[in-house]
């Protein structure tokens, strides 16, 4: 769901934030984390609020963090991080683009201590689609579970 009005903020499992020039293979992400039975809403509308956006970043499980050059140059990126810290979230960053170095120089640099960044999966590859069911299920679905069951153990 990109509209947050079919959702109510207390159903979102995961949260994906990206450039919209990755919005095809986001999508294919979100349906994938649906079949697994995720409620997922993505942040990539330039018309989405800053308060819709934070209510939903406030209230999902996990926030994935799609990473491409476009986005991790963009002001939206960093605000997104900073709100991710400011309310404890687990943050997954995925490779949805071109590969660089991660974490991002310059101002994420200063973040990363205190984000609580989960990782193992900023170096996949999620637009190769020779592997990309097995990233799905044997990476990114491990992430989510270990994520939702702490989420269970220790409500925030």
């Amino acid at each position: 769901f990109s509209d947050l009005s079919l959702l109510t903020v207390d159903q979102i499992d995961v949260c994906i934030s990206c450039s919209i020039l990755q919005n095809k293979l986001v999508l294919k992400i979100q349906k994938s984390l649906q079949k697994l039975g995720y409620s997922v809403w993505i942040d990539n509308s330039p018309n989405t609020s800053e308060k819709v956006t934070e209510a939903a970043i406030q209230n999902c499980k996990a926030y994935i963090i799609g990473i491409s050059e476009e986005f991790n140059r963009s002001i939206i990126f960093y605000r997104r991080v900073e709100t991710c810290c400011r309310l404890k979230k687990s943050i997954l960053p995925v490779l949805v683009g071109s590969k660089h170095s991660w974490p991002p120089a310059g101002f994420l640099a200063g973040l990363e201590k205190k984000a609580n960044f989960v990782d193992g999966l900023q170096n996949l590859d999620f637009s190769n689609d020779a592997t990309y069911e097995d990233l799905i299920q044997n990476h990114l679905n491990k992430q989510l579970k270990t994520i939702m069951n702490m989420t269970k153990l220790f409500p925030q």
